[in-house]
Parts: C-alpha cells; structure tokens; sequence
C-alpha cells in the first residue's frame, strides 16, 4: 500500500459562517419529571395516570413522578394542576453552586457553557476511570494542567506509545498539536491553573473520571502516514482505551486505517475523528469510515465554522473555532506560544466529543460503545443549515449536559433489536433468496455471507429495510452460509440462525420417448436423445419401486438402445435414462419406464 501524508487540521476560521445553529434556551429541569404536592388523605394513584414515582417525601408529601412515553411536561402540568387533591405541580428544577472554576483562564473559554459542560460537571459522577487515547502528535505530560491526567501504569510509567520510533512509555509532542486536544479533553479543572478541560472535572475523594493515553503518529511537522495512525489505534486499543480522538485525515479512503477503527469498535471504543477543514462536503477520513463519530467545527455564535467539512456523512458539531487550550512547555516546531494558545479546527471540535464520549462511560459503565453513541447523538441542540451546508439529517451542536441527564434518566439502557427468527433460503441458478420475520423495532438489517471459499462472515447488504434479500453473486456448486441481523439507533441484534444455500445451475433437458418391452425374461429399452447439445455418453438406471433407490445399471457410448437380460423372475423393474453431454454435464433423466417380467 502507498503510503500518503496528511497534515492535523489546524486552520484559523476568518470566513463568513453560511450555516447558522440556533442556540436553543434550555431551561434548567430534569427532562419529563415533573413534582406533585398531595394533599392530606390523598393518594398517589390519583396521578399515576401520568407515570410512576420515582421518589416521595413524605414530610411534605411530595412525589418525583417520571412521565410516561408521550405525556409532555406542558400538557402533564396542566392536567395535574386541575386534578381534585393535587397542592402544587412544577418541573424539577436543576439547580447548581454558583462557584465558577478556579481555573484563571475559565473565563476566556466560550465552550464549557455552550456546550453546557459546566451543568454537566455538577451532576457528573464518575463510577469508574476512562481512558482517552489521543492519537496525534504525543503529549507534553510535564504540562501542570495535564500532568495528573495522564494515564500511568502500577509503578508510575506512562502508558504511552510512539509509533514512529517504536517506543512504548513516552510519547513527546514536537508540534504542539496533540498537547491542545490533550488540553481540550481533561486539562484538570479547579487546580487554580490555566484552562478546564472538558472532562477535567473531578470530585475531590472521588473518581477521576477521565485518564489521558498519549499514542504518537505524526512527526514533529504534524504529518503521518495511513500505517503509523492505524498502528496507533490498533495499539491503543489493546492496551485499555476506551475512547480514541483523531484530530487528524486526508480526503482519500484508507482500508487501513477504516480496519483499524473496526478493530477499535469491535473491542468496545468509541472512535472520534475530525470532519476536516477544506469547507468541503467530500468525504474527509477516517471520519467518514464506518463505526467513526465525525465532527464538523462549529463557532461561539454557533455557527457552522467556513472552514469546516459538511455532508450528510458528518455525525455532529462541537466547538473547534478560537478554542483556548494547552500548549508544550518547551518551543514546538509551528512556534505556538507556550503553555497556552487558542486554535481553530475540526481538530478542536474532535476532542470536545471524544471527552463527551468518555464521561458518559464514565458515568455509565455498563452501557455498550453503541449506546454510548446513541445517546451522544440523541442529545443535541437543533441546527438549522441551508441544503448546500448541512450536515446529517437531524443532527446539531452537542450538548454534554443533555447527554448526561438522558443517561441519568435512563430506567433501561439502551438495547439493540431481537435477533431476526426463520431465516428461509432458496437456491436457484446462481441465485440464493432470503426471507425472514420482521422484528419489533429494527430500522434495517444487514446480511451475511460465509462460504467454503471464504469462511468468515462479511455483509454482503446493508440498509435493507424489507425483510427480503436476493443474493444475485452466487456462485453454482459454492455451499453458502447465510445469516441476517437487526438494525437501529442502539446498535446490531445477534445474529439469527444460519441458513445454507448452494446454488446449482439447472440440468439439461434430458433423453425422451424411453419405452420397455420384455420379451420373456429380458427387457428392451429404446428412446431418443436430447437434441440441445451433444451426447457424449448414456447412463441406465433401474430401480424395483417407482421411487428408488436408483442403480446405475450401465453407462455406453452414443445409443438408443439397451438390453437388460436374465432377470429374476416374477419381478416388476422401472428404468430411467440420462445422457452425459460433450462439456461432462449429466442431462435431466428422461421419463419413467416400467414393465412386468412373468
């Protein structure tokens, strides 16, 4: 494979935004929970008809009612505040301290409350430590406002991997780039030092939510290669990340780097990659690969960055334009001021998801990669782009704050579809068609196929919303193996039962006009041949029952005619006759022929 080169995309945005995001208002309530005052003697069940409770204080009668599918807050409130015995009906009002980050240079980040980071870490409480792998151009760990972030193993080393040198434990950053996203992420916050990182807030005696592992791939110029950034990923997820940032690609498509990213979903990360900064709707990868989040850049006006790549292909937007962060301690080679600088990019808004991404985990460490995203992708604020600027249908701006109160209010986890049931195949001339039972709420569903040639499973459709498949590359003679699977917004259903197919292209048409006539105790038997191609040989069958089994009682060159002598007698015998074609195809047989011999 030839190796290309690409640079980290680190672009100041000085055009005119053409897509605008509405900012919407979002009121500070716990989404569908709405608290119901009783009066005396009252009971509960005069507003279950709403939900279920969710908690109750007693002292003041006061129930936590979580609403039911399709109630809105609106229309529960004003039926509650007309219902006999109910005192009071109000939403849940989130509240928080009034404090802001210790940090000095808080005040010059436009992010945190766009994106409502700073809600977020009020209710954000880590269950267990995710580990962010920032694939890019390594990491000063020396950075104060980093330095108690980076992921370190048992006896202090830091897990770390330079791909360029092969080294395991340091990752150097000599451009600068790879320390920003770093800073980005979980710069620590309320350390009374520089910035806050997204994910960088941590409750003092609790879990430190976020740790940052260090993999470099680009040299000290911000250049890689498909082979370096897929080594990374590949190392990164072997060794514990469950987050991976590439602000980082090049327009060309990589099967490399897209297997690396499989490789990294299939062990459970979430894979983040900037959407590019060619303000163009072609494809920009990995961040157009499957099972990779792309990220548009958007500005503090929340408008789609001029910079920025679109297209139907782009996941969501998060801030990447004048985003303050860390910078080397010491003098990188593109001359970025140290310690701290402000940047523009996807490379910027990249981070922001993969820290997004990582809290949510943290919070939830039961919840798959697919949930994960299902979530993240659930919790956004609207956008509203003109068709030659938009990005994917129904997306927008995320909003962290959303992300982890959807999670919170989570009474299941989200689940992918059941397992499509009563797989059917049928094998025609190079031709294989599938059918199976619909299931309750797939979106779609993708087909597998496996062969003898080929035996691991590949999907062969993807996207099919009918639950009927005709598999038109089927090769005759070739045993397939099929399976399907259920599709939506949670994730891939187990696979159904397999169904194996082998498709045979339909025989000849065969001899015709067989007749026998026994004369005493030997049988005469006569017919014609087929007149589509030529016969090279014919076989004669018999059997003593019209439905077998059949013996091959002889096979003779090019003939019309054969004699069956000295049979057992009385006997009644059936013969059938094929013929066996110049290109060694057997014909159909011809029709039934039967007789008594006294």
């Amino acid at each position: 494979m030839a190796l290309r080169k690409f640079r980290g995309a680190l672009l100041a945005a000085a055009l005119l935004a053409l897509a605008t995001c509405a900012r919407a208002d979002i009121n500070p309530v716990v989404p569908g929970e709405v608290l119901v005052g009783l009066n005396p003697g009252v009971a509960a069940p005069a507003v279950m008809f709403l939900g279920r409770t969710m908690g109750y204080e007693p002292g003041i009668a006061a129930h936590r009612v979580r609403l039911a599918p399709g109630q809105t807050m609106a229309q529960a409130l004003a039926a509650l505040r007309v219902t006999p015995g109910v005192r009071f009906a109000e939403p849940n009002h989130v509240l928080r301290v009034t404090a802001a980050p210790t940090d000095p240079y808080y005040s010059s980040q436009w992010a945190p409350a766009t994106t409502q980071a700073n809600l977020a870490w009020q209710i954000w409480n880590p269950r267990q430590t995710v580990v962010v792998a920032v694939i890019d151009t390594g990491i000063d760990a020396s950075h104060p406002d980093l330095a108690n972030r980076i992921l370190r193993d048992s006896s202090g080393n830091m897990v770390a991997y330079d791909v360029l040198s092969n080294k395991t434990g340091s990752a150097r950053d000599g451009f600068g780039h790879g320390t920003h996203v770093a800073g980005i992420i979980a710069a620590e916050v309320n350390n009374a030092i520089g910035v806050a990182g997204v994910a960088g807030f941590s409750r003092p005696g609790g879990v430190v939510g976020v740790k940052l592992m260090p993999v470099r791939v680009m040299d000290d110029n911000g250049a890689g290669t498909d082979a370096s950034v897929a080594s990374g990923i590949t190392w990164a997820a072997d060794h514990g990340a469950q987050v991976i940032s590439l602000s980082l690609g090049g327009p060309d498509h990589s099967s490399t780097m897209e297997s690396a990213a499989r490789y990294a979903w299939g062990k459970g990360c979430v894979v983040v990659a900037a959407a590019g900064n060619l303000g163009t709707s072609a494809p920009y990868y990995p961040g157009a690969s499957p099972n990779v989040i792309s990220v548009a850049a958007t500005d503090s006006n929340d408008q789609l960055a001029g910079f920025s790549n679109f297209g139907s292909w782009v996941t969501l937007a998060a801030p990447g334009v004048g985003v303050l962060s860390t910078t080397p301690t010491y003098a990188p080679s593109q001359g970025l001021p140290l310690n701290y600088a402000a940047m523009s990019g996807t490379s910027m808004a990249a981070p922001h998801v993969a820290a997004e991404a990582a809290m949510v985990m943290a919070q939830r460490p039961d919840m798959t990669n697919a949930q994960v995203v299902a979530i993240m992708t659930r919790s956004l604020d609207p956008c509203v782009t003109p068709p030659t600027r938009a990005i994917a249908p129904g997306s927008g701006r995320i909003n962290i704050y959303r992300a982890l109160l959807a999670v919170g209010n989570c009474l299941t986890p989200p689940t992918p579809p059941g397992a499509p049931l009563k797989l059917l195949g049928q094998a025609g001339d190079g031709v294989v068609c599938l059918a199976w039972l619909k299931v309750a709420g797939a979106a779609s569903y993708r087909v597998y196929r496996s062969s003898t040639a080929q035996p691991a499973p590949a999907p062969i459709a993807t996207g099919l919303t009918q639950s009927v498949y005709t598999d038109l590359a089927a090769t005759n003679g070739v045993i397939f193996t099929y399976y399907v699977t259920a599709v939506n917004a949670d994730g891939e259903s187990a696979p159904s039962p397999p169904v194996t197919e082998s498709p045979v292209r339909p025989a000849p048409p065969g001899p015709t006009s067989l007749n026998a006539n026994t004369v005493r105790a030997t049988v005469y038997l006569y017919w014609r041949l087929p007149a589509a191609g030529t016969a090279r040989t014919v076989r004669i069958y018999r059997a003593s029952a019209p439905n077998g089994p059949w013996a091959l009682l002889a096979a003779l060159p090019r003939t019309t005619l054969y004699i069956d002598r000295d049979l057992k007698r009385p006997i009644r015998v059936y013969y059938l006759v094929t013929a066996v074609l110049t290109n060694g195809q057997e014909t159909a047989p011809s029709n039934m022929a039967q007789t008594y011999v006294p």
